[in-house]
This record gives structure tokens, C-alpha cells and sequence, in this order.
């Protein structure tokens, strides 16, 4: 039993997307849609960005309660030439810790880190529930 388990996480300016469901609960896509509904990975919108300054809401819901942690990653792109290459990843810059409880939790992400407003980029925001993850990425604009 995944007492911590995540049903599904919602980033700045998402819809609904869920998470992987184990293969005893039926399946979203092995039941008919209805008949003017779409899927909620349709629904999702391209553009989910943040000003950066300004706080966002991410909303998690949990099957159980559990401890929750959000990663904030910032994205680094490739640079360098032959042997002094670095391949494009993401660095760590904050980690942040919720008490969850079953059910919708509404988490409020600061864009501020040590007084300083997060720079203007891609991020990433890794959501931790228990053995669950769940990753949503966004970007900061100016």
C-alpha cells in the first residue's frame, strides 16, 4: 500500500493531468468518453509560465496523507566545445516541504530564493509524495 501516493498535480496554468493509475483501477482511457469531453491531457494548455517575483499555486492530490516535497530545478544549457562540454541539465535551487493531507492540497511556491527573485528561464518543480513523483515544468519571465 503507496500510502503517499500522488492521483494527480497541477502546475501554473494546468489543467488536470493525471498520473499513471496501477493496473487494478480501470483505466481512464479503457472507459468510453462522454460524449462532448475531451481528455484531460487535451485540455492542457502550452504556455505555463510565471512572473517572476509573483508566488504560484501548484495543487496535489493525495490518496493518503503524506509529507510532501517540491524541488525547484532550474535548466542549464549545453555549452562548452570537445572535452570541456557540459551536456544541458537541471540544478537544484530550493527545496520546500508540505504537510499533505488526503485529498486537494493547494501548495504556494515562492519565485524568491534567499531575497532574490528566481531568474527569468525554464524550471522544473519535482513533486514528492511518499515513493510517488510527479514533475511539472514552467518557465519565468520577466
Amino acid at each position: 500500500m503507496d500510502l503517499g501516493a500522488l492521483d494527480a498535480v497541477h502546475g501554473p496554468g494546468q489543467l488536470a493531468a493525471p498520473l499513471p493509475v496501477p493496473d487494478d483501477r480501470k483505466r481512464a482511457r479503457d472507459r468510453p468518453a462522454a460524449p462532448h469531453h475531451q481528455p484531460a491531457r487535451d485540455r492542457i494548455p502550452a504556455a505555463r509560465s510565471v512572473v517572476t517575483g509573483k508566488p504560484f499555486t501548484l495543487k496535489v492530490t493525495l490518496r493518503a496523507p503524506s509529507k510532501l516535497k517540491v524541488e525547484i530545478l532550474r535548466y542549464v544549457a549545453a555549452s562548452g566545445h570537445g572535452r570541456h562540454r557540459h551536456k544541458a541539465h537541471y540544478v537544484l535551487v530550493e527545496t520546500l516541504s508540505f504537510a499533505g493531507k488526503t485529498g486537494l492540497n493547494k501548495l504556494t511556491i515562492p519565485t524568491r530564493h534567499n531575497g532574490h527573485k528566481l531568474a527569468p528561464g525554464k524550471y522544473e518543480a519535482k513533486v514528492l509524495a511518499g515513493t510517488s513523483s510527479h514533475v511539472v515544468s514552467f518557465t519565468i519571465r520577466g
